[in-house]
């Protein structure tokens, strides 16, 4: 059954990822370059939490957005969060409980002797925004 279902499709497969959701994210809100690089962090921070396989790729993605966009207080960027959100079919009081989750685990992670010395290394970097060194 799989292999005719995947001759029909050509073999044309695709897998839907919170950073695949995010580039899109990003592209429709118009979001800077130190907005992206901020979710991007807080996403791939999730990467190494176990909970967050349980979440829908675009929910972290868009709640990787949210927060960053609160936490470099872009009052601009937040009028497309709102479209973003209508968009996407959830609302803020939905994302809430996914944003106190993933700040959760930003703050978690930016502790001595975490788990993040690859990423933050990585997000240290000039390609990045220097985004971690502001924590």
């Amino acid at each position: 059954m799989e292999i005719s279902m995947l001759s029909i499709l050509d073999f044309n497969v695709d897998f839907v990822s919170s950073h695949s959701c995010l580039e899109r994210f990003v592209q429709i809100t118009m979001a800077n370059k130190k907005t992206k690089d901020l979710a991007q962090y807080i996403l791939e921070i999730t990467m190494l939490d176990f909970q967050s396989i349980v979440m829908l790729p675009s929910n972290l993605a868009v709640g990787s957005l949210l927060l960053a966009n609160k936490i470099l207080k872009n009052l601009r960027e937040h009028h497309h969060s709102k479209t973003l959100l209508t968009l996407v079919k959830v609302s803020e009081a939905e994302m809430t409980p996914q944003i106190e989750y993933l700040l959760k685990l930003l703050k978690n992670y930016q502790k001595p002797g975490s788990q993040l010395m690859g990423l933050k290394k990585k997000f240290s970097s000039e390609k990045f925004s220097n985004i971690s060194t502001y924590f």
